[in-house]
């Protein structure tokens, strides 16, 4: 796909121009995305479809990596972070139990909001949304259920 924006000064922000239709930055849901997402519309890349691809590719690999050494460290320190939050064996037990969910979970979810804000940054916010809310609710849902009740692999709560 070949991009055709511009750039205008206008003001205090930026407009881009894209296919005839006007794009206030504003329009960014914050500041870090806007700086996130602005060297794939800058004017410098226009006409630049492999370098605004590759800084996509960027932005998931780096994502992907951080979400890998944050799961790691979780998983390096089962057996001390669950004492930060809590003196209770029981806590302990299902926090170690849990672990290795939160420590996929964490993967998707810093992958995820990358490649979200770089569909925002480019102008699809309507996009993004029908496929974040169609993965909530084709795969999200389903599978919890799944999980949660035929496999067994909800939370045990003992009783006292």
């Amino acid at each position: 796909m070949v991009y055709q924006d511009a750039e205008r000064e206008s003001g205090d922000e930026r407009v881009f121009y894209r296919d005839g239709g006007k794009f206030h930055s504003s329009d960014l849901a914050s500041e870090e995305l806007r700086n996130a997402t602005k060297g794939i519309l800058a004017n410098r890349w226009a006409g630049h479809p492999r370098t605004a691809k590759f800084s996509v590719a960027v932005v998931a690999v780096t994502s992907f990596i951080f979400g890998i050494l944050l799961a790691l460290i979780q998983i390096f320190t089962l057996k001390q972070y669950p004492a930060l939050f809590s003196s209770s064996t029981e806590v302990k037990q299902l926090a170690y139990q849990l672990t290795p969910m939160l420590a996929l979970s964490i993967v998707i979810n810093n992958v995820q909001p990358a490649l979200s804000g770089v569909g925002i940054g480019a102008g699809w916010q309507a996009t993004v949304a029908y496929v974040n809310i169609s993965c909530y609710y084709l795969f999200g849902i389903p599978l919890g259920l799944v999980a949660g009740y035929k496999l067994n692999m909800g939370v045990k709560i003992s009783e006292i």
